[in-house]
């Protein structure tokens, strides 16, 4: 889940508007030490603080103007219970294997906006937007505005243990693994994300 302020000008224009902070619930200290070095704004340990008093209080009750929801269950009812005003949630996933549920009218009392995001349906469905925004996030990278962690990259012979380290969610970044070429005179090996 990433919470998102915006900046005071920007809140008038959602098209304009870029986030002025991000804000990372994680489920422990660990992970909320690795938001903060990859350039999260605020972590929050989940277990120990509460979503919405963190997000009351750093923005003296405005709230958050955007919530990006890959979890659900419990941090979904924290994130309805902080949006600010016109503020967003977008849904994503439900890695917590919960799925809420919403009663209507409280979108009438805050006057946000919920909606869903399922990137396989753009894939197949809306192919050059996928591929707009696949570039948008391979130009990011490019210029440095965005780096991803890399948690640990291990030859392929180790894959089925960094399988298990990933079902047993013991890993705080995405895993890579690396091929040996046919020809290993060359000494090169090739990268690929699992």
């Amino acid at each position: 889940m990433a919470v998102l302020e915006a900046s005071a000008a920007r809140r008038s224009n959602w098209r304009k508007r870029r986030a002025r902070s991000w804000w990372l619930p994680t489920s422990d200290r660990d992970r909320a030490d690795l938001c903060r070095t990859a350039g999260a704004d605020v972590a929050i340990d989940a277990d120990v603080e509460s979503l919405l008093d963190v997000v009351r209080e750093r923005t003296a009750g405005h709230g958050a103007d955007v919530v990006i929801d890959a979890v659900g269950g419990d941090l979904f009812e924290q994130a309805r219970r902080c949006i600010a005003f016109e503020g967003r949630i977008v849904i994503v996933g439900f890695t917590s294997g919960t799925i809420p549920q919403l009663k209507l009218n409280q979108l009438i009392l805050r006057s946000f906006t919920i909606m869903g995001v399922n990137a396989l349906i753009v894939l197949e469905q809306y192919p050059e937007i996928h591929r707009e925004a696949r570039r948008a996030v391979v130009d990011l990278l490019a210029d440095g505005a965005i780096a991803p962690l890399i948690g640990s990259a291990d030859p392929l012979d180790q894959l089925l243990e960094a399988c298990a380290a990933l079902a047993a969610d013991g890993c705080k970044a995405k895993p890579w693994s690396w091929l040996r070429r046919a020809d290993s005179s060359s000494g090169g090996h090739v990268r690929g994300r699992r």
